[in-house]
């Protein structure tokens, strides 16, 4: 067995146990029982709002192509986000969907660095904006009786990584300076943490303000559109969650949920959403009929992602030679 062929079925031992774990301390009776109150309209409109999250985040990939010289239609950056969204619930790591969105990106004229490039930026902006709200909530968990503990974990998690992105910067900056790498090179020798330190920097966006602003809002209104999902879901659920809370505790879900260790997140992102609501009131219960119903629209809204690419053209990357996915796949990681 091969160490891909483990990775996966490790990510898939993770999810599996994490979810029967939490289903059988709750009780999968109480949990079917909140689902079972989701019509099957609400559900598809659930769906339909999570294909439309796919709209800021492709606005924000487009910009950063045009700041990497390839100018691209709304259109084509969208059938690459769906494209991405399918993968990512398809495959066993969040990476996957990144691989698929830079082959696609590749395929459609954008050098293969480049296209690596942006997505790695647009994943990276995304996190960035993600631990900004999640680090700028602090003072409110500070303030709520329970939530020291956690009010904690946060802030060493961020901390550790917009400290970690500094530090890559800084490397950058002394290789650099001393000649060891061009200034120029998009790629060079695979050194991922470059990169990192060209998002930080925005690279040449940092001679634009206004390209700065606008990827900043995009990537914020992306967040403000999927904590609206969760919003809408627990509405769906007859949970009383309000705004406030879920503005409080998504942030910090997505941004641990993203740690590849398990399948497209599921298991790690239900944990942290009970842990994370808990001290707002909410039973473990509601937290996890919650997150189960947010990754089941996910996964039926990338189905139909999928679907709309492929139609749409963006299945042209099945064409492709198995050892340059493979190539790819290897940069990004």
């Amino acid at each position: 067995m091969n160490l891909k062929v483990a990775g996966v079925l490790l990510r898939l031992l993770v999810s599996v146990a994490c979810i029967g774990a939490m289903m059988w301390w709750v009780g999968p009776d109480l949990i079917v029982s909140h689902l079972r109150r989701v019509g099957a309209a609400s559900f598809c409109l659930s769906a339909l709002l999570v294909l439309l999250l796919a709209i800021p985040h492709a606005l924000r990939w487009r910009i950063i192509n045009q700041v990497s010289g390839a100018d691209r239609s709304v259109g084509w950056t969208l059938r690459g986000v769906l494209l991405g969204q399918f993968f990512n619930q398809l495959l066993p790591s969040m990476i996957g969907g990144d691989v698929a969105r830079a082959w696609y990106a590749a395929r459609g004229g954008v050098p293969l660095a480049a296209a690596i490039r942006s997505v790695l930026i647009d994943r990276v902006c995304g996190a960035v904006v993600t631990l900004l709200l999640s680090v700028c909530v602090l003072p409110l968990w500070f303030q709520l009786p329970g939530g020291r503990p956690l009010a904690w974990t946060i802030a060493v998690l961020g901390v550790a990584g917009f400290s970690g992105l500094a530090l890559m910067m800084v490397i950058d900056r002394l290789l650099v300076s001393r000649g060891s790498i061009e200034p120029s090179h998009a790629l060079p020798h695979r050194v991922f943490w470059r990169l990192v330190g060209q998002v930080i920097e925005l690279g040449p966006m940092a001679r634009a303000a206004l390209t700065r602003l606008l990827v900043l809002f995009y990537s914020a209104l992306a967040l403000a559109a999927t904590i609206s999902l969760f919003y809408l879901d627990a509405r769906l659920l007859g949970l009383d969650i309000g705004p406030l809370a879920l503005i409080m505790g998504i942030p910090p879900t997505i941004a641990i949920a993203m740690v590849p260790i398990s399948f497209a997140g599921w298991g790690i992102r239900e944990g942290v959403l009970i842990a994370v609501l808990h001290p707002l009131g909410v039973p473990a219960d509601a937290a996890l009929a919650l997150s189960v119903l947010y990754g089941l629209t996910v996964s039926v809204a990338a189905a139909v992602a999928g679907g709309l690419s492929a139609l749409s053209g963006g299945a042209r990357w099945l064409s492709l030679r198995p050892r340059a996915f493979d190539d790819a796949q290897a940069k990004l990681e």
